[in-house]
């Protein structure tokens, strides 16, 4: 088995995955039944379906993987098969959401731990390299960034301020223009900040913007080229035209004085949040929230690799090679990078290989100007000219 994934050998020995064209990007999806009684999650593997044929009629899902010792069977073709604990739980939240939206339709989702043989090295490799045309093609993607329940009372929050918005600061809410009236938003949110259920949510939407999802290395490619995103929650859910929207407002109005008093106020009044609200990981991770709204809204198809793989340094993964093979499918693809998961293949390899065709592609030597950044983990490993992607 794969080391990163859950072990799932009598399930290789009992199943046989077919052979995916590369030619045609051949994927497998899983038929779901969401509103089945029987005690496990019961899915269906449709295996060789041409990427081309399948555009727009599945669903692609997005989740923070977690411990691979940590999981939960579900049966993939009527043989058991562990999966994460974690993607237990986004497979319950999309099955949840379906019933409640697409009852009548049929739930075709792909995801990466069982759509991909993740015992095969090359099909893995050739798989991750056009991640980004399956998430691109999906009808939607699903965001499941949290497992916590509590994260769903912070969607409800979110959706709840959105509406109130929409019916009391409407103009000012939709257009998202600064400067905004301080005034007339100071006394609305001075009302709001006095009520049971508004200081109820705010833990929970702490909680979200926290959630280890914003800081996986896969998921920033995931997002971003996704069309149509809903994010998943203690079966709750929202759907990222109107989180984007309320997450731009509410970073906004930090630029407001007294909006930002009214904010520290708030928080002193709820209990238990104040030190949560102030620490270094929560600051963190209204950056990187913020990051993916500014990156969703300026996407145009490529960004420079550079860029990408520093913003990789503030990222994590299971296996470090990922901080660069996540990206790729972002950049131009004649910088000929291609995932290799081969066991021979190194972090020092991957590393050394990606700046060399760096400096070949872009026929200029800047890229090394980043060698001489931050903290060098894997100093011992490799050349002094390479540079280290994992390094902060």
């Amino acid at each position: 088995d794969n080391f990163y994934t859950p072990a799932n050998g009598e399930f290789y020995s009992s199943f046989k995955y077919h052979h995916l064209e590369r030619h045609q990007q051949e994927i497998r999806l899983l038929r779901l039944l969401p509103d089945s009684r029987s005690v496990l999650r019961e899915v269906e593997l449709l295996d060789c379906i041409p990427l081309a044929e399948a555009q727009g009629k599945y669903s692609a899902i997005s989740y923070c993987a977690g411990d691979p010792h940590r999981t939960r069977v579900i049966t993939v073709n009527g043989i058991p098969f562990n999966i994460f604990a974690n993607l237990g739980e986004a497979l319950d939240e999309v099955c949840h959401f379906w019933v409640e939206n697409h009852a009548d339709e049929d739930l075709l989702v792909w995801v990466d731990q069982i759509c991909i043989n993740q015992s095969d090295f090359q099909e893995r490799s050739h798989q991750v390299g056009f991640m980004q045309s399956i998430y691109h093609n999906a009808e939607q993607v699903f965001v499941c960034p949290s497992s916590d329940p509590s994260t769903g009372s912070g969607i409800y929050w979110l959706q709840r301020l959105h509406d109130d918005l929409m019916s009391n600061c409407s103009m000012q809410y939709a257009s998202k223009k600064l400067p905004l009236d301080a005034e007339q938003l100071f006394t609305h949110f001075d009302k709001l900040s006095k009520r049971d259920d508004f200081q109820e949510g705010l833990p929970g939407f702490l909680n979200l913007i926290r959630a280890e999802w914003f800081r996986r290395a896969w998921v920033y490619q995931e997002f971003i080229v996704s069309s149509h995103t809903h994010f998943l929650c203690g079966r709750q859910s929202i759907s990222w035209s109107i989180l984007s929207t309320i997450f731009e407002f509410l970073f906004s109005t930090r630029q407001i004085p007294e909006m930002v008093n009214l904010w520290d106020e708030f928080v002193r009044m709820v209990p238990g949040i104040q030190e949560i609200a102030s620490s270094e990981d929560t600051q963190k991770a209204v950056s990187s929230a913020l990051f993916f709204v500014k990156s969703k809204a300026e996407w145009s198809g490529t960004a420079d690799l550079k860029d990408l793989l520093n913003h990789a340094r503030s990222c994590s993964s299971s296996d470090p090679r990922d901080r660069i093979y996540a990206f790729l499918g972002l950049a131009d693809p004649k910088y000929m990078i291609e995932p290799d998961y081969s066991p021979q293949t190194t972090f020092a390899d991957v590393l050394a290989d990606t700046t060399r065709k760096i400096i070949v592609y872009e026929n200029r030597l800047d890229v090394l100007l980043y060698a001489t950044l931050g903290h060098r983990p894997h100093h011992s490993q490799i050349p002094s000219w390479v540079v280290d992607w994992a390094g902060t």
